[in-house]
């Protein structure tokens, strides 16, 4: 799709998925792959991946900022969102954003359950389908991950596993290692914070 010079308009929710489904190509699970396995993830979990699956999707499809969010969503980056998501919700909130805790492994954290579930895609696109249904998250919890995908999705993959495995941390090095929900909220709550002011809204602004 070309963009076209003109007034910027905004897209619902609703018309960019839309818009989107139109040109994705059905979805074909790899070898190995266990729906049911999938579909027993908690609800929030399921979304969460819905949810990023989705925005990088959809914003690889627009050419956003010049490729500036034009990377894969493998299982690897997936799970760095999701541990930013958890460690940022963590130091806002004092509480986790979904279930389940993160190990650390030679690319740094990993949600266990995650990403052994998807495993059998290896270092290919996720495409578990989406949209993900706004419905199940609160204001702070959607603004979050809003936040993380806006913060976190300009940076390529391999800069997401150095910004989670950096020495000094306290996983660092310690492979197979699980990692506390007090470790990383600890951790992170010393950190420059994620930019706030990030007010994510369920449309995209693109030229028309």
């Amino acid at each position: 799709m070309n963009k076209k010079i003109g007034e910027r308009r905004e897209l619902s929710h609703e018309e960019i998925v839309e818009l989107f489904r139109g040109h994705a190509p059905d979805i074909v699970y790899p070898d190995g792959f266990n729906e049911d396995d999938f579909n027993n993830l908690p609800e929030k979990i399921e979304e969460t991946i819905s949810f990023f699956q989705e925005q990088q999707e959809i914003y690889n499809y627009l050419d956003f900022e010049q490729d500036e969010y034009s990377n894969k969503m493998d299982n690897i980056r997936l799970n760095k969102l999701m541990f930013f998501a958890q460690a940022w919700y963590l130091v806002r909130y004092n509480t986790p954003l979904f279930e389940g805790l993160f190990e650390q492994t030679s690319e740094g954290p990993v949600h266990h359950q995650v990403y052994n579930v998807l495993k059998p895609y290896g270092n290919n696109d996720i495409d578990v389908g989406f949209p993900y249904e706004p419905s199940v998250y609160s204001d702070n919890e959607i603004t979050t991950l809003g936040d993380v995908m806006e913060y976190y999705g300009k940076l390529d993959t391999p800069r997401l596993i150095e910004l989670s495995n950096e020495e000094g941390m306290p996983w660092y090095g310690s492979n197979g290692a699980v990692i506390s929900n007090d470790e990383i909220k600890e951790y992170f709550k010393e950190k420059p914070h994620l930019p706030g002011d990030v007010a994510f809204r369920n449309y995209f602004q693109i030229y028309s």
